[in-house]
């Protein structure tokens, strides 16, 4: 194995970043109150917020608030303590039509530590609740110490149920090596057809299939506590952080039809050795070829219990586009990055944008929008959101007929969700037609009797308006229409950022017959 760089340790306050510190995104709260959330998803054909309680419970955020009845309230089922609770959920891809969700929780009692993956059906006549008769059981493992039994899950691209483990035992070191035993589903992740023969077949594909010393579920195997991964809808790739001994916390990429990959826990904790001892004679030492290394590392004594998040893959942040997102439990902090293929790329500190630690940060969530929320264990949720700017002038205008010179401006807001905006130009002829349009490049060139500050494909706003008595026009903008008739390359979203100008008839102020308003840069908002 090649040995770290300093651009892969992160530690103390070494912040490694080759981008600008300027604010781009910051967080809102969502909602309060909640009891430890630590997952938060969207349902199929349903945008409401889901999000699961470790006491055990799944709650409904609806309109900005708490419903008052859970989703589902398994509380008498889960082993509540600081280690053990509902651990992670997932709905069925087809859900809409099955109403299938799965759960993995600690049971009650617990049974050496049994982590049980179930699943649940909504009720038929109310989607805010599940049947609560429709628990069944899929499978279970049982742990040593129960403390790391991850468990979160997530349906493949391929349509597949992928669901991860941790070793079972807690801060011994996996002394009994689970994490590279081939027999124990412990330390692994697995991938099952959850649509076949109850409760589950394997696929044909699996890289173990047909090898007696590996169980045919396991798809990789060499983790700790993958306690949070995720897919990256845009190409496949898996993305799993796994929560550090007492040196390492360490993020690992399996790329997209990668299959049979060991991470090479125990033997190894990120770039570290840590030996064979106690493990079978057969499992590779230290800086084997067959490990696949982590593509970062974090220092365990500052950033403990590393916090797996997601790709973005919104419309919100376009400027966030292909970040993976990820946290530390113990320091509070959020991070991006970007994967090549081959290499981290544009690792980030994020705090300081959003001007606050997120302490006990226990989870990131995502909605069907691709957006993303960060999940803390005093109850709070919050969304990260870009910073918008306010409208900005730019381009100086040139007088016209009339003597003063036209300027736009525009009242409401740049707000999506308020639709309140319309362009306000003043001072131009009086009495004349004239257009708004937009388009995405600020330039300052002549044109006409003005200049013209809209560069790009240039997009109108029809209809024409008349400027009244006081060469005033006003266009308001219906979000929920496109603006230019057949949105695509003219679309206005959150986060897009247009120029404006208007443009008008003024026969009397020189050969040309026409003028323009000064440019208005506008950011768009949620």
């Amino acid at each position: 194995m090649k040995k770290p760089s300093l651009a892969r340790l992160l530690g103390g306050v070494i912040f490694l970043t080759s981008s600008s510190l300027a604010q781009t995104i910051t967080s809102e709260v969502v909602v309060t109150g909640l009891s430890s959330p630590l997952d938060l998803k969207s349902a199929p054909g349903d945008d409401r917020l889901f999000v699961a309680e470790q006491p055990g419970t799944i709650q409904i955020i609806e309109n900005g608030a708490l419903r008052s009845t859970p989703f589902w309230d398994g509380t008498s089922l889960v082993a509540f303590d600081n280690f053990t609770g509902l651990r992670a959920f997932v709905f069925h891809p087809d859900y809409e039509n099955n109403g299938h969700v799965f759960i993995a929780y600690d049971e009650v009692p617990q049974l050496a530590g049994d982590v049980v993956i179930a699943r649940l059906t909504r009720d038929a006549s109310d989607p805010s609740v599940v049947d609560p008769s429709s628990l069944v059981e899929i499978l279970r493992v049982t742990q040593t110490e129960a403390w790391h039994g991850g468990g979160c899950m997530e349906f493949g691209p391929d349509g597949y149920f992928y669901v991860a483990f941790g070793d079972g035992y807690g801060h011994g070191f996996d002394p009994l090596c689970h994490s590279q035993d081939g027999s124990l589903l412990l330390g692994k992740m697995l991938r099952l057809d959850l649509d076949g023969a109850f409760p589950y077949t394997i696929p044909s594909d699996n890289p173990f299939v047909g090898d007696p010393s590996v169980r045919d579920e396991v798809w990789h195997l060499g983790l700790r506590h993958p306690w949070r991964w995720s897919f990256d809808p845009a190409n496949g790739d898996m993305y799993i952080a796994d929560v550090g001994q007492v040196t390492m916390e360490e993020l690992d990429i399996a790329p997209a039809g990668s299959s049979g990959l060991n991470f090479g826990w125990r033997t190894m904790e990120g770039t570290t050795c840590n030996g064979t001892s106690g493990c079978p004679g057969s499992v590779p030492g230290c800086g084997d070829p067959s490990y696949t290394d982590p593509v970062l590392t974090q220092l365990t004594s500052v950033n403990c219990s590393i916090q797996g998040g997601f790709v973005y893959r919104g419309s919100a942040m376009p400027a966030e586009q292909g970040k993976y997102f990820f946290g530390g439990y113990c320091s509070g902090s959020i991070w991006s990055l970007e994967w090549d293929g081959s290499a981290v790329q544009d690792l980030t500190h994020r705090n300081p944008e959003f001007g606050q630690n997120f302490n006990s940060l226990t989870a990131f969530g995502r909605d069907n929008d691709g957006e993303l929320y960060i999940l803390r264990q005093n109850g709070e949720v919050r969304k990260i959101v870009p910073v918008c700017k306010g409208p900005v002038n730019y381009c100086s205008s040139q007088p016209n007929s009339t003597g003063g010179s036209a300027t736009l401006t525009l009242t409401g807001s740049s707000d999506i969700g308020a639709n309140d905006m319309v362009l306000l130009s003043q001072g131009a002829s009086p009495n004349r037609p004239g257009i708004f349009f937009y388009g995405p490049n600020q330039i300052s060139v002549p044109f006409g009797e003005g200049v013209r500050c809209v560069g790009g494909s240039i997009f109108r706003l029809p209809p024409a308006v008349i400027t009244d008595a006081s060469g005033t026009a006003m266009r308001a903008i219906d979000f929920n229409v496109s603006p230019t008739g057949g949105g695509g390359a003219g679309a206005i979203f959150p986060g897009s950022n247009w120029n404006f100008q208007f443009w008008f008839r003024d026969p009397p102020g020189g050969s040309s017959g026409f003028n323009l308003s000064s440019g208005l840069n506008v950011e768009f908002c949620p």
